[in-house]
């Protein structure tokens, strides 16, 4: 099984640091988030220099990009901040580029989903929406909302194993025909009680727990999804946070390779872009 380090899990480093930092730890692939909530996108993404100093060091450690994050849905956003952000995985060879929805007018997300679902196509590249139950797009059913609305192939959902467990989701909702939108996950373990709806954005930036530390149903996810799915490891952890950045790196992967051992077997890499 093949894994990714989300910047997430290290609490968001420099870009170029978390891809050095997923190299010594000896991850597969790794992730770039140039765009967040309420923040322009990061000049990074259209840096020429940046983009090459990104492949130097993607080259050296042998890392794939799995995603590059977020393209943002928000009132004010333009085409534009969206669409550097495709530009920017296309040359930097990503598998997935993702989306958060924070725009509550559900007409106008899906008209600017769909150009932007338009332009990726154009570069042979998928967009993936990640539901939050904080946010705009709260669980698997409005996200699916989204897809459906703007009737483009390419438009996918991410399963995250946090926020379909704090979302409501359920083991027989992998068995629905709907699921087969899951294009990408991203694993974390987290405690069994959920924390007041105040605080589950904090749970999910600050304090998930490494794979087989809390109660999500994890083996039984990960037995009913499909096995071509790209897996990347988010989870911001306060038990780990005092280690050097590279050996929070290393211990997570430590335990998601024991963790996952058992489901190695049925699991590999898409071979191709899921688009």
């Amino acid at each position: 099984m093949k894994l990714g380090l989300a910047p997430l899990t290290l609490f968001r480093p420099p870009p170029l640091d978390l891809v050095r930092y997923a190299g010594e730890a000896g991850y597969d692939a790794v992730g770039f988030q140039l765009g967040l909530q309420d923040m322009p996108v990061s000049p990074l993404a259209g840096d020429a220099q940046f983009l090459k100093e990104a492949k130097a060091l993607l080259e050296r450690w042998n890392l794939s990009v799995m995603e590059v994050s977020n393209i943002v849905f928000e009132p004010e956003r333009t085409f534009d901040e969206g669409r550097v952000l495709i530009d920017f995985a296309k040359q930097i060879g990503a598998s997935i580029v993702q989306a958060t929805v924070w725009d509550g007018e559900e007409d106008r997300v899906v008209e600017r989903l769909a150009a932007l679902a338009d332009h990726a196509k154009d570069q042979d590249l998928g967009i993936t929406i990640e539901y939050m139950p904080y946010s705009q797009c709260q669980g698997f059913n409005e996200a699916y909302r989204l897809v459906s609305a703007c009737g483009r192939s390419n438009v996918h959902i991410l399963l995250d194993t946090l926020h379909f467990s704090r979302s409501g989701g359920v083991l027989a909702d992998l068995d629905r025909e709907e699921a087969n939108l899951y294009s990408f996950i991203q694993l974390c373990d987290a405690r069994r009680e959920a924390p007041a709806p105040e605080d589950l954005r904090y749970e999910s930036v600050y304090d998930r727990l490494p794979l087989g530390e809390g109660a999500l149903e994890l083996g039984a996810i990960l037995e009913r999804v499909p096995t071509d799915l790209p897996v990347s490891l988010e989870m911001p952890c306060q038990r780990l946070k005092d280690l050097p950045l590279v050996d929070q790196a290393r211990e997570h992967l430590r335990i998601a390779r024991e963790f996952l051992a058992p489901y190695a077997h049925r699991w590999e890499m898409a071979a191709d872009p899921v688009i």
